[in-house]
């Protein structure tokens, strides 16, 4: 169609629909790009939280086993030693949180004794970036789930079966590897669906098309 072709009565009611459709369009779409934006806020900052937690469990049972108040670990029953590590029920508190919120919780690791704990593919490269550029934290967004990492770093405590002297066996059977305290090996993973935001960013999409239609009648 030639627009210089028409009408200027034509003209005028095009320019005229034009303009309110336009701005209508640039405001519903950043209402649409709002929701998903802070969704994706929200559940990283409950992720976050979750691993805060767990942090601030292991540090306590740490503390705890430095002033004495916990047995040391060489004084526990082998069979019970890992109950007693403190970045074991840092794991266990994340994962309960973790299921509470909806979420789902793993513990990547390089090497682990545990065999749920191998990473994937993409969880070793997240691994290795988080080592090589020594990151505080790493967020993956994508369109449908969110994965919050936050990289576990040895401490003493972890010595005590990860440790020296390397190829020994530890208290519970495992082999130590010679670690460094303030190594890292392993993370908190949080991953999140956003099943949720996508159905509510779709029905504002919808809101978009029928309130354009609105306004072109």
């Amino acid at each position: 169609m030639n627009f210089n072709a028409l009408s200027i009565k034509t003209k005028v009611l095009i320019i005229t629909l034009a303009g309110p459709i336009i701005i209508a369009m640039i405001l519903a779409w950043q209402r649409v790009d709002d929701i998903r934006t802070s969704a994706i806020e929200n559940i990283e900052a409950k992720s976050k939280a979750i691993v805060l937690m767990a942090e601030a469990t292991r540090n306590e049972m740490a503390r705890k086993l430095e002033l004495g108040i916990m047995k040391p670990l060489d004084q526990i029953d082998p069979s019970k030693v890992i109950e007693a590590v403190p970045v074991v029920t840092a794991m266990q508190t994340a994962a309960i949180n973790a299921k509470q919120a909806n979420y789902q919780f793993r513990a990547p690791k390089v090497n682990p004794r545990n065999p749920k704990n191998t990473p994937t593919a993409e969880e070793l490269k997240v691994l290795n970036e988080i080592k090589s550029k020594n990151l505080k934290e790493l967020t993956i967004v994508t369109d449908d789930e969110i994965r919050y990492f936050k990289p576990i770093k040895l401490t003493q405590d972890c010595l005590f079966c990860h440790g020296d002297p390397k190829g020994k066996k530890d208290p519970t059977g495992g082999t130590m590897e010679g670690w460094k305290a303030g190594e890292i090996h392993g993370a908190f993973e949080i991953i999140s669906s956003l099943e949720e935001t996508n159905a509510l960013v779709f029905k504002a999409k919808l809101g978009v098309l029928f309130w354009s239609v609105g306004i072109l009648f």
